[in-house]
C-alpha cells in the first residue's frame, strides 16, 4: 500500500471519529427541565392518542433548542411531559412541529 493511500485511510478514519463525536456530543445535550406547572394537553392526547410523528409535540418555554413530548399515561387521556433537546445548531419550529435551522424556526 501506497503512503498516499494510508493518508487517505487515516484523514477518513479520524474524519469518522469527528463525526460521530459530534454526534455523541448533541445527543448527551440536556434540555432546561419542563416548567412547573405545564400539562400536557388532554383534548390532542384523546384525539390522537400521540400516534402520529408530530403528535403532543409542544415549544418549550425556556429553551428554544428544545422541545416538550407528552407521552400518554395509562388513563389513555392525560401525559406526562417530557423536555427533548433538539440536535446542535436547531432550534424547535413550533408551525412545522421540528426541530429547524434557527432562520426557519425563529417565526420569520
Amino acid at each position: 500500500m501506497r503512503i498516499r493511500d494510508r493518508l487517505t485511510i487515516a484523514l477518513s478514519t479520524a474524519s469518522l471519529t469527528v463525526l460521530v463525536c459530534l454526534f455523541a456530543s448533541s445527543a448527551l445535550a440536556a434540555p432546561k427541565p419542563v416548567p412547573n406547572g405545564f400539562t400536557c394537553p388532554k383534548a390532542e392526547i384523546r384525539k390522537t392518542k400521540c400516534l402520529g410523528p408530530k403528535d403532543c409535540l409542544y415549544a418549550h418555554p425556556a429553551d428554544k433548542a428544545a422541545f416538550i413530548q407528552c407521552t400518554v399515561n395509562a388513563d389513555g387521556v392525560s401525559g406526562t411531559p417530557v423536555a427533548m433537546p433538539c440536535p446542535t445548531g436547531l432550534n424547535w419550529n413550533d408551525r412545522q412541529r421540528i426541530c429547524d435551522w434557527p432562520k426557519n424556526a425563529d417565526g420569520k
